[in-house]
């Protein structure tokens, strides 16, 4: 028994020292190697958005380890497997606020995955399969997205990283820098088209005028404004001024989930993504005939970190391509008929003022600046004109049989006249036709 017991013990010291061979030693470092200037360009000093290389949603070197939101980073994974060799993976956690949207080339795509989406709780993982590797060194850079919900001045970067194998002890790389987001609110609002139709309000008649507007991003002054971007959830408010438009003007709705024809669907539809906001929120205003001079409206609940944007109306129209939309307004006003002049033209201006809206971390819109207001005002002219009329004489009903006299159209003379309307025909006995009214409304024509 002493013998067999011997002999258990040398073959179990034999089989330790056989797996010790066969182990190979594994390494892994972690640096960032590109901060920033990957989802577009770096800003500059005086670009529009940057007065100098520290303000907030401003980012000027790929290696200073500030980066915007909505930009992308890359990490160098510096990797190396000894002699014999192992079948290896890496396995990456990133802290929240970074994202992994795809598995980064060098891993295997068919035994790599990715998960989490990057929020707090669901942090994104990356399992990097890289097969069997022996006297290998490598350097791979994954990229990975800054969320843009990130309020400014947050830390984010890589949790954990272990590069491990079945036969091999696990290797950690240790002392990875963190990243400082920097992101500032850039939120615009753009009065657009208008249409306008006669209408009568509480037995006054008038024009009822449809405005326009969206709530967004314009890409108007230099990089792309989703980069650095910082998000708005507070209720917006600004202001709508009827004061150029006429005295007794007023406000009769206002709406953000209206279904006009040039808007997205205002909530999320997955079976037409391109085509959808994620929230536009609900819009709230006085309206009604005290409804008139400057009116307050109030936006709330509309989701405005642009973590998807649409690019097409709700019928497939193409959106303002250098324009990113969070949400947008409805916004009906009533001018009487008495407002505009008898025969004459009201010149008009429907401007959108007051808005200043401020970001997560209580920064101002642009920084206290403000929003670019050349895109806040619509100019209109109504004219009060008589309108056409006219009354005349022909053949026959175009749904009827024509007469044997009428050899015309239709339309045409029901009698030898030279013309319509000349005056001139004889009329014979027993003769029918039919007479025929014409009337225009040629008022409220901006031409």
């Amino acid at each position: 028994m002493t013998h067999m017991k011997r002999a258990a013990l040398i073959g179990f010291a034999f089989w330790l020292s056989a797996t010790a061979a066969y182990a190979a030693d594994l390494s892994v470092t972690v640096s960032p190697f590109k901060t920033g200037g990957i989802a577009g360009a770096l800003n500059t000093v005086g670009d529009g958005y940057c007065p100098s290389s520290t303000t907030s949603g401003c980012d000027m070197s790929d290696s200073d380890n500030r980066v915007r939101t909505n930009d992308i980073v890359e990490y160098r994974f510096g990797l190396q497997v000894d002699p014999p060799g192992d079948d290896v993976t890496l396995n990456v956690n990133l802290k929240p606020g970074l994202v992994f949207e795809q598995i980064p080339g060098g891993c295997d795509p068919f035994n790599s995955t990715i998960s989490g989406d990057g929020t707090f709780g669901n942090p994104s993982q990356l399992v990097c399969a890289l097969g069997f590797q022996s006297a290998w060194a490598a350097d791979l850079d994954f990229a990975a997205k800054v969320l843009g919900t990130l309020p400014n001045n947050a830390s984010i970067g890589v949790e954990s990283v272990v590069l491990d194998g079945p036969d091999s002890t696990a290797a950690t790389a240790t002392s990875i820098p963190d990243l400082t987001v920097t992101a500032a609110p850039r939120l615009d609002l753009q009065k657009r088209t208008s249409v306008f139709v006669q209408g009568t309000r509480d037995g006054v008649s008038g024009v009822n005028i449809t405005y326009r507007a969206w709530i967004g991003l314009w890409d108007n002054v230099g990089p792309d404004p989703l980069l650095g971007y910082e998000n708005i959830t507070q209720d917006l408010t600004f202001t709508e001024d009827l004061s150029a438009i006429s005295p007794n003007a007023y406000i009769y709705q206002c709406s953000s989930t209206a279904g006009n024809s040039i808007f997205p669907y205002s909530t999320f539809d997955p079976a037409f993504p391109e085509r959808s906001l994620i929230n536009s929120g609900t819009m709230s205003c006085p309206t009604g005939v005290t409804a008139t001079g400057s009116v307050p409206i109030t936006l709330s609940g509309a989701d405005l970190s642009f973590s998807h944007i649409p690019t097409q109306s709700r019928f497939g129209g193409s959106l303002q391509a250098d324009y990113r939309v969070g949400s947008y307004a409805l916004i009906g006003v009533f001018v009487p008929f008495t407002d505009i002049p008898a025969s004459g033209t009201l010149s008009t201006t429907n401007t959108l003022t007051n808005f200043a809206p401020t970001s997560i971390t209580s920064q101002p819109n642009f920084l206290g600046a403000g929003e670019d207001v050349s895109n806040n005002s619509l100019a209109l002219v109504l004219q009060n004109r008589a309108g056409a009329f006219s009354h005349t004489y022909r053949c026959y009903v175009a749904t009827q049989t024509p007469p044997p006299w009428c050899t015309t159209s239709w339309n045409g003379t029901p009698t030898n006249a030279s013309a319509i309307g000349s005056g001139n025909g004889l009329v014979e006995p027993e003769q029918t036709f039919i007479s025929y009214t014409h009337y225009r409304n040629c008022s409220f024509f901006d031409d």
